[in-house]
């Protein structure tokens, strides 16, 4: 038996063992609207400083297309996700000992998504996610980045996200989509942002600010600030070595910036009690990942139960309902009008943002390209739109627009 080993199992492993309480990890998704953003790095070197703070961290690498963690920490698994799926092996047996203490379960590229995973699978992985939450303090789910079914899943599923952003346009754009999507699967769950590869403190201040101003206004969710990661020759080296830059310049700025995270990741989740685990979420399915996606039935609007005034009041000033539930109710009211007086509410143009009609589109018929090519503009800002909010608002108001124009299309048909 070699010094390090106890009876062939790694010393850190046995520490690990044997310092287990009868806790839950946090589980925190680390996740990005778009690749190159720097999300698996963040999602190492922030490991990496928790563990100099004393806590135990896993990192899961549930990034099947890329699987790169190890590859950035300079690792070689023997063993991989997929042998665990398909019951070849433990978690115990793939679970790789990284730097300064840091412990990573690797992905295996090219697997299927986890939406795709059979009975037998899915019981194995989430047999294999309550392992972890008992074993460690901070589990970090470092997803794939975009919107796939198996990405929204694990946000889902975890407790806390933390969103990385950098102050490039399509970053910014890519991440609004993100939470949008988010949104329309009714999710609540705290999200933080990290900007990265910032020029400065007051850019990263400024671009988190734009940010959260046009997530609050047309999303009505809070997002909340963890700080921002500078710049940094140092980093960009680190990750030629194939090492984590706290480790090779823990006094450069970079790492200082990702050690500053640490510290205020643990502030805010001190308060924070979430009573359901990580793999509460998938205990609760009985059918692949991505059936949990569907969203929940909505609940009976009032002109189902009635159309009492004063229900239909109550109904749009609940603060549950989304944006999609009242626009429906309110189409719904338009259409009951124009059958009962045959025309549109004369006021109704007064209070749409944008009151005149595209040319051509009540006519033509190219509704749905009208809006596409608006959302394209939208999606990938031209040099003269710096802002967000400008362009989500352009969007808004063509669909009204388009709405309207589809009622006097209707009303002109019905005649």
């Amino acid at each position: 038996m070699s010094a390090g080993t106890t009876n062939g199992e790694p010393a850190s492993r046995v520490a690990l063992r044997d310092k287990t309480q009868n806790t839950r990890a946090r589980v925190i998704a680390i996740t990005s609207g778009k690749g190159g953003v720097g999300k698996t790095n963040i999602a190492a070197n922030l490991g990496i400083a928790l563990t100099s703070r004393g806590r135990r961290v896993c990192v899961f690498d549930a990034d099947t297309n890329l699987a790169n963690i190890d590859i950035l920490l300079g690792l070689t698994p023997a063993f991989t996700l997929e042998h665990l799926l398909d019951g070849a092996k433990a978690i115990e047996d793939i679970l790789l000992d990284g730097p300064a203490g840091l412990h990573i379960v690797p992905a295996a590229s090219g697997i299927a998504e986890f939406i795709d995973l059979g009975r037998d699978q899915q019981e194995r992985l989430l047999a294999a996610l309550k392992k972890l939450e008992s074993d460690f303090d901070y589990l970090l789910i470092d997803t794939a980045a975009g919107i796939s079914e198996s990405v929204l899943g694990f946000l889902q599923a975890a407790p806390y996200t933390i969103l990385a952003i950098t102050p490039e346009p399509t970053s910014l754009t890519d991440s609004f989509s993100l939470i949008k999507v988010l949104k329309r699967l009714r999710f609540d769950h705290p999200i933080f942002v990290i900007v990265n590869m910032a020029s400065s403190q007051d850019s990263a201040s400024g671009t988190f600010k734009r940010f959260r101003d046009a997530v609050a206004k047309y999303l009505q969710i809070k997002v909340h600030y963890l700080g921002c990661i500078l710049s940094d020759a140092d980093l960009g080296n680190a990750v030629l070595r194939q090492k984590a830059v706290l480790l090779e310049s823990p006094a450069g700025q970079a790492s200082r910036c990702i050690q500053t995270i640490s510290e205020r990741l643990e502030r805010a989740l001190e308060s924070a009690k979430s009573k359901d685990g990580f793999s509460d979420f998938w205990a609760t399915l009985l059918q692949p990942f991505g059936d949990a996606l569907t969203e929940a039935p909505l609940a009976a609007t009032p002109l189902e139960e009635g159309g009492n005034p004063e229900n239909i009041k109550q109904y749009l000033q609940a603060k549950d309902i989304t944006e999609e539930q009242a626009e429906a109710l309110l189409l719904e009211l338009i259409q009951i009008w124009m059958e009962r007086f045959g025309h549109p509410p004369p006021s109704l143009l007064d209070i749409i943002e944008q009151p005149a009609i595209p040319n051509g589109v009540a006519k033509s018929g190219h509704c749905a390209t009208e809006l596409e090519d608006a959302e394209n503009r939208a999606a990938v800002k031209p040099p003269e739109r710096e802002s967000l909010e400008i362009q989500e608002a352009e969007v808004a108001g063509l669909r009204r627009a388009i709405h309207y124009a589809r009622l006097l299309a209707s009303s002109e048909h019905g005649r």
